[in-house]
């Protein structure tokens, strides 16, 4: 666990949950994170959840996935208020009681909520050929990830979606989420009794760490993809082949050339 001091005016808590791409997890690992935010096993309905949040002083909570080599990685990313000024004794308890249900005690008998976050996402999907910088950015992400792993296409994707259930999601999280590589990160202006807390709560869910790989890509000729989109603007997305690998030295300085 690495838990940093800093001096703003905000605590912020991600955990990173990575394990072994497979590609239906693909799917699965989408619908879940929607899943895990409309419910919660503390909470039977929407109004009494968006309640709690607001009661823990606008809570802000983000989930996200990337795909890192041969990985599929889980990011929670939890922003509260420094406890201190606003003299709540219990919001970091609360806080922390709040992500360890959500994420690690998950009930699954909101079939309903499952359904609804499910006809979201197919939405989401279907339409991002609508927004023009967000299916650019699709497209050249999924040119990449076509080299690391194999997975589905956007039509393929949202096929899927529409066969899952609930089931479906209930077994990974069993079988992969829970058992993946978990790592915890948290930094605020902490008090050695905050530390002490956080470690208390979250440090018994930290298993292994998330190590992917990366192969080495010679790619011989460019690949051009050419959309055509009703609009009065051209998006260009360029990536450049360098020989520096995942674990080079050189890796940092790269990402700094950039």
């Amino acid at each position: 666990m690495t838990l940093l001091n800093d001096h703003y005016k905000s605590y912020l808590i991600h955990i990173t949950i990575g394990h072994l791409f497979h590609k239906e997890m693909d799917v699965f690992s989408l619908l879940l994170n929607r899943y895990l935010k409309a419910s919660h096993p503390l909470y039977p309905s929407r109004k009494s959840l968006n309640e709690a949040v607001e009661d823990m002083y606008g809570l802000k909570i983000t989930f996200y996935n990337s795909t890192e080599g041969n990985y599929l990685v889980h990011h929670f990313r939890c922003k509260l208020i420094n406890p201190k000024l606003v003299h709540d004794d219990d919001l970091l308890n609360q806080v922390l009681t709040f992500i360890e249900a959500m994420l690690f005690q998950a009930s699954f008998d909101y079939t309903s909520r499952f359904e609804e976050e499910k006809r979201r996402l197919i939405e989401q999907l279907s339409s991002i050929k609508d927004d023009k910088q967000t299916y650019a950015t699709y497209l050249y992400e999924a040119s990449i990830q076509k080299y690391y792993v194999d997975a589905y296409t956007l039509e393929e994707k949202i096929q899927m979606i529409h066969s899952t259930t609930l089931a479906d999601i209930q077994n990974y999280y069993h079988e992969t989420f829970l058992k993946g590589n978990t790592l915890v990160f948290a930094t605020g202006s902490f008090h050695e009794n905050e530390k002490n807390l956080i470690q208390k709560v979250l440090g018994k869910y930290e298993y292994g760490s998330i190590q992917p790989t990366y192969q080495l890509l010679h790619v011989d000729a460019l690949e051009d993809i050419h959309v055509e989109l009703p609009i009065h603007q051209a998006i260009l997305h360029f990536g450049y082949q360098t020989d520096i690998g995942y674990h080079d030295t050189y890796k940092t300085a790269l990402q700094l050339f950039n």
